[in-house]
């Protein structure tokens, strides 16, 4: 039973060679990781300085570019958005190759590439846009820079790779969200100034409408499920309102037929994710309501989703959803910053409580935000569904139920001039123009006028004389 002194030095050496070998492999690996890593660094840097330099020569060489050689702008656009898009493509499928640590190791190398490459697209189309904006408000017809074959395959491309891509950080995310709503915005901006829309309700060529419609039709559900979890779901603000920004988008690229809208709820149900979003955010924009408030992210993002629920409450099926299934004009009647903004904060004269030393907002700016959404969504389904007695009740609730605000809406100009307008701010202004178009929607409604409305001390005021006040003020005549 005794080993013997030569079996025990035998198999010392096996243990050691054993030992010697997973030494080297270790070894090994780790060269190779540390030379991956090495070879990814060097990439990074590199594509970071490229992107630097056309961030550089947008800023400052476009207009140039533009004005003197116009005929050039798509040769040196197109290749750069279109070489960006392939550099992503290939990342995508590098990202999904190998297992385990190998496959995170990957990730984490390739987000940076992912974020630089995504930024640089965003300024490109943005500058795109800022430009075709720039020569519409001249009141000169556009020339689309880019070609018809060039939009619609740009297009395709980016709504292809945003259906299939998951992976990637917050920042790189938001950045995709945010080159598609430049990206339509300027696609969509290339019809001469004044001229009505097209044959569907689009400013687009038809042809690009129809080829963008049939993209969505492919790759619409994976689409409109991937934004609305980031939407919904993502840690960052700035992704989850950026997230909303791309779907009011998508929306508004289609503003009359209702298509886009009715793929959202067939498809993903992002319209009854963003009504319960908006309902279950309505305890943190109480918060943003108080003076201690330190971060008011809720409030881009609620911007952000409201905008989304107008889009599609701007169309007939829209409207109907959000007032027949989901019931958003009753839910709104019931939201709680709406009661905290009546009882703690309007009372209070002179509601700045602006801090110096702070960059955020004053309270009567907070209360703008959170208020003209509201007005905007009660006025915008009421126009979609005038013959709607109920949507009517629900106006004449909110109305009834909300005077102290209203009153305090139309009182603001009265107050803050005794003898002119000048002194009113452009919100302020957007305000009456949302309640006073809605009671003259709810003005057809005369019963409702009569048992809701007239009872309530809304009636006492002197409407009258708030408009002949901006009939007086200088600065106003162009808006009366």
């Amino acid at each position: 039973n005794q080993q013997s002194p030569d079996a025990g030095m035998q198999a010392s050496a096996l243990g050691q060679a054993e030992a010697d070998k997973l030494r080297d492999e270790v070894c090994r690996s780790a060269l190779q990781a540390n030379h991956r890593y090495h070879l990814y660094h060097s990439v990074c840097s590199a594509i970071e300085g490229w992107a630097q330099v056309v961030e550089i020569t947008l800023l400052k060489c476009y207009g140039t570019l533009a004005r003197d050689r116009p005929d050039d702008v798509e040769q040196v656009i197109f290749p750069v958005l279109q070489g960006i898009l392939e550099k992503l493509s290939q990342f995508q499928a590098l990202g999904i190759q190998g297992q385990g640590p190998e496959r995170q190791n990957s990730l984490k190398c390739l987000l940076p590439l992912q974020t630089t490459l995504s930024r640089t697209a965003t300024c490109v189309v943005t500058q795109l846009r800022l430009s075709q904006k720039a020569v519409s408000l001249r009141g000169v017809a556009p020339s689309q820079q880019l070609s018809s074959r060039k939009h619609t395959d740009l297009l395709a491309h980016v709504i292809a790779y945003l259906a299939n891509n998951t992976l990637g950080g917050a920042q790189f995310r938001a950045n995709l969200y945010t080159f598609l709503v430049n990206f339509l915005e300027y696609a969509g901006s290339g019809a001469e100034p004044g001229l009505p829309p097209g044959p569907q309700g689009s400013r687009w060529p038809t042809q690009e409408q129809a080829v963008y419609l049939e993209t969505l039709k492919q790759h619409g559900a994976k689409l409109f499920t991937v934004i609305a979890t980031d939407a919904c779901d993502a840690p960052d603000p700035v992704c989850r309102a950026a997230a909303w920004g791309a779907l009011d988008s998508l929306v508004r690229s289609d503003p009359c037929t209702g298509t886009v809208v009715h793929m959202m709820h067939a498809w993903s149900q992002t319209v009854q994710l963003a009504v319960h979003s908006l309902f279950s955010m309505d305890a943190t924009l109480a918060e943003v309501l108080d003076t201690h408030c330190v971060s008011i992210n809720t409030l881009f993002i609620y911007e952000s989703l409201t905008a989304f629920l107008l889009s599609v409450g701007s169309t007939a099926e829209g409207a109907r959803l959000l007032h027949e299934k989901y019931n958003v004009l009753s839910g709104l009647n019931a939201m709680q910053f709406l009661k905290k903004m009546a009882r703690d904060v309007l009372p209070v004269d002179g509601i700045t409580f602006q801090d110096p030393h702070s960059n955020l907002p004053s309270i009567r700016g907070r209360c703008h935000a959170l208020l003209l959404p509201v007005l905007r969504l009660f006025t915008g389904v009421f126009q979609q569904l005038h013959s709607n007695s109920s949507v009517a009740a629900a106006a004449a609730d909110f109305v009834a139920g909300h005077s102290k605000i209203l009153k305090q809406v139309l009182r603001r100009p009265h107050n803050q001039c005794s003898s002119s307008m000048d002194g009113i701010d452009s919100a302020s202004l957007r305000e009456i123009d949302q309640v006073t178009s809605l009671l003259n929607l709810l003005a057809t409604y005369r019963h409702l006028m009569a048992t809701k409305v007239a009872a309530d001390p809304l009636r006492k005021f002197p409407l009258l004389s708030v408009l002949g006040r901006f009939a007086r003020g200088e600065f106003w005549k162009q808006y009366v």
